[in-house]
């Protein structure tokens, strides 16, 4: 089949779905969120179209059949989460403006020993703690090159290398997990968890769970990827040199860390002074704004020029508008109960261990924000039946999304570490199967023990 004939099948699809959603014997509202939701789930799927763009449809189907207002359209694309991860987007602009980013990855790999197995345990944990808070794959993209230098004097030791490879790989996915704003999916869910049920998640709620399952992975992963290199090279591995901090890099690092304590401390601060509107949006904003005023030094522009800052991912923030607007859409259809009427009565701890098998294999075929986007729907109709909490089976869903561990098509770092071509799929699938089936059990074991 040619490329045009697939292309033109990929595309005409999702408006197929929904005219034959439309044929449906439901009522309109109910028959128009179906297709709608067909349609969009057929395009975030393929990714015929970018995913963002995709995520305008509800303003096209909800909003111009009157099935949703404008307002309540407009908020879901101005939800104070989308916000929270745009302030994010903002801090990682920061830090890779100012250069903090890549010194303090070296000065990670420069403590890390001159010993293979200190090599691959410091590449890991500088792009582990990297992910948290930028991108995981601006962190894969800048971390290649400081790894391959590290191994490129290491005559004859390929086995390293790509152990170095795939563990930059999966740090970067693992952590995104950790934190709140470390990767998109994990604010999609927050969104969608407080637009549906009005519950709230915070930053370190989030990470009070998310990041015991990553360190728990990230030491599975060193274990498995350590084994063997002992003999890998009988070389010292190369320090980096150290370099002097500039002024910028100080003043944005005080910045950077006062915002990440003020994250993982604002429900103690809140509760203790009574600031009920002190949020972890309220944080983001607020340290975007000192970063686009205050100057990196002496006759300097600021931390953040707008040069730099307008560079963010603005279609992941649509993307987030579009999950919400749907929510909405299901919400308003009274669709979600028709769904929640056709469940099975499984057990709870068997629907989350369904949740994490999900999350974690899916993801292997399918971009994490796009496939969290497409599943959070159908958690939510499942929690309805079950009579059990939204997060039981969005959070294992959410976070195997973010233990893509097999395949170079899984996530953008995946791919970046197979494009060097020091990589074969095999070697991704003969060590990556272990940790999807080790990933699976541990989420499921983690949130189990949260929820049941």
């Amino acid at each position: 089949m040619s490329t045009n004939v697939t292309h033109a099948l990929r595309f005409w699809i999702g408006p197929f779905l929904f005219l034959l959603a439309l044929c449906l014997p439901l009522s309109g509202p109910k028959a128009l969120v179906i297709g709608g939701a067909a349609w969009m789930l057929s395009w975030w799927l393929t990714e015929i179209i970018h995913l963002g763009a995709t995520a305008l449809l509800p303003l096209l189907l909800f909003g111009g059949t009157g099935l949703l207002d404008q307002s309540t359209l407009a908020m879901a694309y101005a939800h104070p989460l989308i916000f929270l991860f745009m302030g994010g987007f903002f801090l990682a602009k920061a830090m890779e403006h100012q250069g903090l980013h890549s010194l303090l990855a070296k000065r990670i790999l420069a403590l890390s020993g001159s010993q293979p197995r200190q090599a691959l345990a410091g590449s890991m944990l500088a792009t582990w703690l990297l992910s948290m808070w930028m991108s995981n794959t601006a962190t894969a993209v800048m971390m290649l090159p400081l790894t391959l230098s590290l191994v490129k004097q290491l005559k004859g030791s390929d086995l390293l290398e790509r152990r170095i490879l795939l563990g930059l790989a999966w740090a970067a996915n693992l952590g995104g997990m950790a934190t709140l704003i470390g990767t998109p999916p994990n604010v999609l869910f927050a969104a969608f968890l407080e637009d549906s049920t009005g519950v709230v998640m915070d930053f370190w709620t989030w990470s009070s769970m998310a990041i015991p399952v990553s360190v728990i992975l990230m030491l599975a992963a060193y274990v498995q990827l350590q084994v063997g290199l002992s003999m890998a090279s009988s070389e010292a591995l190369p320090k980096p040199n150290k370099q002097p901090w500039t002024t910028g890099q100080r003043r944005m690092a005080f910045v950077f860390f006062l915002t990440a304590m003020a994250w993982m401390t604002r429900s103690w601060v809140a509760s203790m002074i009574a600031l009920p509107h002190y949020s972890d949006t309220w944080i983001a904003i607020t340290a975007s704004l000192v970063m686009f005023s205050l100057p990196a030094g002496k006759r300097q522009g600021p931390l953040l020029p707008w040069s730099i800052a307008k560079d963010i991912e603005w279609g992941i923030l649509l993307l987030f508008g579009g999950g919400l607007a749907l929510a909405s859409g299901l919400k308003a259809s009274g669709l979600l109960d028709v769904m929640g009427g056709v469940s099975s009565q499984m057990e709870i701890i068997l629907w989350i261990g369904v949740a994490a098998a999900a999350g974690v294999w899916l993801t292997e075929l399918f971009s994490n924000m796009a496939l969290v986007s497409a599943m959070l729907p159908i958690a939510l109709a499942l929690s309805l039946a079950k009579g059990i909490p939204f997060e039981a089976v969005a959070i294992p869903l959410t976070m195997g999304a973010s233990c893509a561990f097999m395949l170079p098509v899984a996530t953008p770092p995946n791919a970046l570490v197979f494009a060097t071509g020091k990589l074969k799929i095999l070697h991704m699938v003969q060590h990556g199967v272990w940790m999807n089936i080790f990933a699976t059990l541990v989420i499921w074991a983690v949130c189990a023990l949260s929820f049941v």
